[in-house]
């Protein structure tokens, strides 16, 4: 199976195998002061709350740019015989809002029949400008052939992100995106312990690091985890929790 949001097998099959890997590695003590504590008011732990984005890899070492992002119809597709099998639409992707449903087969793109290309053929057609327009004639289980137009949109693909919200009074933390990172896992909220207003951390486990960064104008903007040479950096993408 290939994914339409998936240029190439060398990126489908690498990005696993280096979030396995690297993941398994620890960075050096640095003689984290994690036996001290600080009081932290709600207001302020409310302006750390939010998910933040560490792009498409979990790996410090392998500092993965936003390739991953694009305009498009937003769609999981096989390639058949038949033509590109629609494997899923993607969630509020242009082409859910279009109507496209699993099993669909695209058999032609603006015209022109899929058959005899490859999948970064058939990827390259479906990819376009934002607001730009493309028809795709689709076959559907026992229902005449059907031309359905689908206006492509920036499409976001999930990474490393790391979601962080107020439990009890507590700021905690966990992984939300495809990968763990660090001491955060999905379904598993980490409770953080402040060392000062901007930096907490892990209280067990690899007592991971987390430094909160401002902007100019006071507003936090970012998160760095482990804070050094091989800190890895997320933007604040959602101001509240989801």
């Amino acid at each position: 199976m290939q994914l339409i949001h998936v240029a190439t097998d060398f990126d489908r099959f690498t990005r696993p195998f280096r979030n396995l890997t690297y993941g398994a590695f620890l960075d050096p003590d640095r003689d984290v002061p994690i036996s001290a504590t600080a009081a932290i008011d709600q207001v302020a732990l409310d302006e750390l709350v939010g998910k933040y984005d560490f792009g498409q890899s979990s790996s410090s070492r392998d500092r993965m740019g936003p390739a991953s992002n694009f305009s498009g119809i937003g769609a999981d597709i096989e390639l058949k015989s038949s033509g590109a099998r629609v494997l899923r639409p993607l969630d509020n992707s242009p082409s859910a809002e279009a109507g496209l449903r699993p099993g669909d087969i695209i058999t032609e793109i603006d015209g022109s029949s899929v058959k005899g290309l490859t999948l970064s053929q058939v990827i390259a057609r479906l990819r376009g400008p934002v607001n730009s327009q493309t028809r795709l004639k689709i076959s559907r289980a026992q229902v005449a052939p059907i031309e359905i137009a689908v206006t492509r949109a920036p499409i976001y693909v999930p990474g490393v992100e790391l979601q962080v919200k107020i439990d009890a009074g507590n700021l905690v933390a966990e992984a939300t995106g495809p990968w763990p990172i660090l001491d955060f896992e999905k379904g598993k909220p980490v409770r953080l312990k402040a060392i000062s207003g901007s930096e907490f951390h892990v209280d067990n486990g690899d007592q991971t690091r987390i430094t909160f960064v401002r902007d100019s104008n006071g507003k936090v903007a970012s998160a760095v985890l482990n804070a050094g040479p091989r800190e890895q950096r997320g933007r604040l993408v959602t101001k509240r929790a989801s």
